[in-house]
């Protein structure tokens, strides 16, 4: 197979000079060591970037180098050769990035259990029957016991994202300790931590001659502002220059003199997805039974057999909530028009539905909606569920949530609405605890596998598992042919739509706000597409001339 192509390092030095300040949603705790960096922060520290993976996505969602020069793998892709890139410093003054660099924080990486892909990168840097080998300073050689397609592996190790993975200085954590490394990170990004604060600030400094990009500015600092309409007072204002923006706020940030909008079209932005959780059909029966299932939850069956009566009647709860929500008034209203209803209904495959033109998009339909929830029994008196935003830096996330709520109402459910920072939801969900719904906004996808971890016993963050998806999303992850995996990733998408457990909603596009002082010419031409829900590239920010 061809080697990855190379990238293009910096040719143009300059004097970084000012300052870039950012309103985020949520920053919550400064960690970037790998053995501790989770979500909400291990997304953010990755869109500044502060630090850099392996690789980075490219606009049609295919891997490209980044701190690799280049990659080969195996014909039976279970044997990858990377290639670094030399001359990559790290920060802090500890020197030159090397393998034994890569090889310390993926040994740490495989040990974070609260990371969104733990068992993916356990499989592919620890497993059982494979091996990893430094073959000299900048060459390294990973056996990963079992193939593993290119386009599995690229999705965990690259940046920016939800799922990111990075590469950090040995020689710091080996002098300081990994606690002490981990608030004050020695990576290789355009940018630099200099000071934090919980759920306050997090400032950033220029990497002067940095391989690849040195900032125009010389700070960057990121505040944590959870309210939209502070964020939007201080955009307007002039105190910050640029910030998670609500589409709603789009009309008055186009009526700010000097302010622009940087569009990312083609819905490039992610998905919105809906969770049922609770669905945990392992171990049930048995002490280990996960403390998420409980069986009298109406849309969680209490017999694990598919097909059974209690299966077919959670079955028809789940599709009764599905079909009640009205997706187009959505797009029309509170995302303004910037995005277009799924082409496929279930999460992972519409960036490639054209793989997949037996898989509809969900429909609106709330006489059908209603009728089901007549032939369950829950017509009259209904039921109550809990109703979670994910909070991930993607436009609207409550004020969908709110209008889901409403939506649900009219078919007779209580939904209590629970708006947390996504750092506290976040755990319970790892914890196997929490058995509500969630709208869940997730970063594009270049195949439907690379999702699948949510979907099986082993993942870390999971939402509905059972003994029939495990076989076959595991063996979907390991097909080495397109065709191969276009078969499995059919099987699991129609069973999904049928079983309404893993609902696409919508795709977005990305509109940030560029207030005055800044331009977005070359930033515009330089994102990192891996995952653009939040904003990244701050290091090709220029000065507003």
């Amino acid at each position: 197979m061809p080697a990855a192509a190379e990238a293009t390092s910096q040719t143009t030095v300059m004097e970084p000079a000012g300052k870039i300040t950012m309103g985020q949603e949520e920053i919550n705790i400064f960690s970037g060591h790998p053995a501790h960096s989770v979500n909400p922060q291990l997304f953010v520290i990755s869109t500044a970037p502060v630090v850099e993976g392996l690789m980075q996505w490219n606009s049609n969602l295919e891997a490209e180098p980044l701190l690799t020069e280049s990659w080969n793998i195996s014909d039976d892709f279970a044997t990858w050769t990377f290639n670094l890139r030399k001359g990559v410093q790290f920060h802090k003054g500890y020197g030159e990035m090397t393998a034994e660099d890569v090889v310390y924080s993926y040994s740490h990486w495989i040990t974070n259990t609260k990371h969104a892909r733990a068992s993916a990168l356990q499989r592919f840097w620890d497993h059982p029957e494979g091996h990893v080998e430094i073959l000299d300073r900048y060459t390294l050689q990973v056996n990963t016991g079992e193939p593993m397609p290119d386009v599995i592996m690229s999705e965990f190790h690259r940046v920016p994202s939800g799922i990111a993975s990075w590469v950090v200085s040995k020689k710091q954590s080996d002098e300081i300790g990994i606690e002490a490394a981990d608030k004050d990170i020695a990576a290789t990004g355009p940018w630099e931590i200099v000071e934090h604060r919980p759920a306050q600030y997090w400032r950033m400094k220029a990497v002067q001659d940095h391989w690849r990009k040195t900032p125009y500015f010389a700070e960057l600092e990121f505040q944590e502002i959870p309210e939209q309409s502070t964020r939007l007072a201080g955009f307007q204002t002039g105190n910050l220059d640029t910030f998670v923006m609500a589409f709603d706020s789009i009309p008055l940030v186009q009526a700010m003199e000097g302010a622009k909008l940087l569009i990312v079209p083609d819905q490039a932005a992610g998905e919105m997805l809906l969770h049922f959780h609770g669905g945990l059909y392992f171990n049930v029966g048995t002490p280990d039974q996960e403390a998420a299932y409980d069986p009298d939850l109406p849309w969680v069956s209490s017999n694990t057999e598919i097909g059974t009566p209690e299966w077919e009647q959670a079955k028809k709860v789940r599709q009764a909530m599905v079909k009640a929500i009205d997706t187009q008034t959505i797009v029309e209203t509170l995302l303004q028009g910037y995005a277009q209803r799924s082409p496929v209904g279930v999460g992972g495959y519409s960036y490639s539905s054209h793989r997949f033109p037996d898989i509809p998009m969900l429909e609106y339909d709330l006489e059908g909606a209603k009728a089901l929830m007549a032939e369950t029994g829950y017509g009259e008196e209904g039921f109550s569920i809990t109703l979670v935003p994910a909070l991930r830096g993607a436009p609207a996330e409550v004020e969908v949530a709110e209008a889901i709520a409403v939506m649900w109402e009219d078919i007779g459910i209580d939904v209590k609405l629970q708006n947390l920072p996504y750092g506290t939801y976040r755990p319970t969900v790892i914890g196997r605890t929490f058995n509500g719904a969630t709208n869940h906004a997730t970063s594009p996808s270049n195949t439907p596998a690379r999702l699948y971890n949510a979907l099986q016993n082993r993942g870390s963050f999971i939402r509905h598992t059972h003994p029939y998806l495990d076989d076959v999303t595991i063996r979907a992850q390991s097909a080495v042919t397109l065709e191969e995996r276009t078969k499995l990733e059919t099987e699991v998408g129609k069973f999904m739509y049928d079983e309404s457990i893993y609902a696409s909603l919508y795709m977005w596009n990305a509109v940030w706000a560029v207030g005055p002082r800044i331009d977005d010419k070359s930033w515009s031409e330089n994102l990192f597409y891996g995952d653009i829900r939040n904003i990244n590239g701050y290091e090709w920010i220029e000065p507003r001339r």
